[in-house]
């Protein structure tokens, strides 16, 4: 009884830590920005290392302080449901720069777009 239940919960932690992904590279976040936009055409997400990101709205000053390495860009605008993967974004113009945040604790990233720095958080 007692291996079964150290198998169990090993497998729940393994199972529980890890995002699911098809045959197709179609991860369990891009599946979430799907029903995101689904139910709100007007949310401004991003899809990021295979995670979905969510602008915030509470202005903060002073958001390009917090940028510290670019990571990227957004490589495509999100046009077709079945299409969705990592580097695409709704509203945000191709070629808007991605950077890190000097601390990963709170799971963002800064996006600058035309000159205007935006704060996105990680959608859990």
């Amino acid at each position: 009884m007692k291996k079964f239940l150290v198998i169990l919960i090993a497998f729940l932690s393994i199972f529980s830590s890890c995002r699911l992904m098809d045959d197709n590279g179609v991860t369990s976040d891009m599946l979430l920005a799907e029903s995101i936009l689904q139910e709100n055409r007007a949310a401004d997400i991003i899809i990021f290392n295979n995670y979905v990101y969510e602008r915030e709205r509470k202005s903060e000053e002073n958001i390009e302080e917090l940028a510290t390495e670019k990571i990227g860009e957004i490589e495509e605008l999100y046009r077709n449901p079945n299409s969705i993967r990592n580097g695409m974004a709704n509203l945000l113009p191709e070629g808007s720069e991605v950077f890190s945040t000097a601390t990963d604790e709170d799971n963002s990233l800064i996006v600058k777009v035309n000159g205007q720095w935006l704060k996105y958080h990680i959608i859990r």
